[in-house]
């Protein structure tokens, strides 16, 4: 099966791009399409766990939605592969040099800055039933609210155009999308390789799982998308759901 690029549609504000891109999916009788919706501002934008997304017209905010194939499995590590979509869109437009840009698991793009650690974009992915909706959320130019973000206009010191960044990630993702559902294995392979070898940094943190806290060091990813670090004792962990603080 493959995706068509579908509807776009653009929006001065709404209260989600994630519900507004579910909307025309339902609307939709078309179920081999992505149906994206990007808005200038959006009033109950949300993110992981139930968080608010703080955002403003300086971000960065849009969503897709599809029907997933019902023959296909959902890939556990689907949200890794929007983080990484979103990681070539930024670092190939940016031009932000790889060392200093990457993934925090499972989905978060950071930035090193001057040796301390920044989350310059988010994903989040939602699915009800075999709706999947993912949504993306950069900080584009300004000061963000929170202490440990960062935008983009603060690391380039220079202007960047996020409706030409909007069109990458779009291309990206269905680039992306179309190497998974051509061949499962092997699109798996090549995300679980991109990420591990060059958009996942290795770093000592403290992952919440449970109410249970462990610190430690990445290591690696597995090929469900869990993530393996290295504890003080030296153990071996694998943490499949929870937080990574850096």
């Amino acid at each position: 099966m493959t995706f068509k690029i579908g509807k776009s549609i653009e929006l001065d504000t709404c209260a989600s791009t994630q519900e507004e891109a579910l909307k025309l999916l339902r609307q939709s009788k078309d179920l081999k399409s992505l149906y994206w919706v990007r808005a200038n501002t959006q009033s109950q934008g949300r993110g992981r766990q139930g968080r608010v997304w703080l955002n403003s017209e300086d971000s960065l905010l849009c969503s897709v939605a599809l029907e997933w194939p019902k023959d296909k499995e959902l890939p556990a590590w689907i949200s890794l592969m929007a983080g990484w979509a979103l990681f070539e869109s930024v670092s190939s437009l940016a031009r932000i040099g790889q060392s200093e840009l990457f993934l925090k698991w499972p989905n978060d793009l950071c930035v090193t800055k001057e040796e301390q650690n920044f989350k310059l974009a988010g994903v989040l992915c939602e699915r009800k039933s075999n709706k999947l909706c993912i949504g993306w959320g950069l900080n584009i130019k300004g000061q963000p609210s929170h202490e440990k973000s960062i935008s983009l206009d603060d690391i380039l010191k220079s202007s960047v155009d996020k409706l030409i960044l909007y069109s990458h990630l779009q291309e990206n993702f269905h680039k992306l999308l179309e190497q998974i559902l051509s061949d499962e294995d092997q699109g798996q392979n090549l995300i679980f390789h991109k990420i591990c070898s060059v958009g996942m940094k290795h770093f000592w943190g403290k992952a919440l799982l449970f109410n249970k806290s462990i610190e430690g060091t990445a290591q690696s990813l597995k090929p469900d998308g869990s993530l393996v670090i290295r504890n003080a004792t030296g153990k071996l962990e694998t943490i499949s759901s929870g937080e990574v603080t850096l």
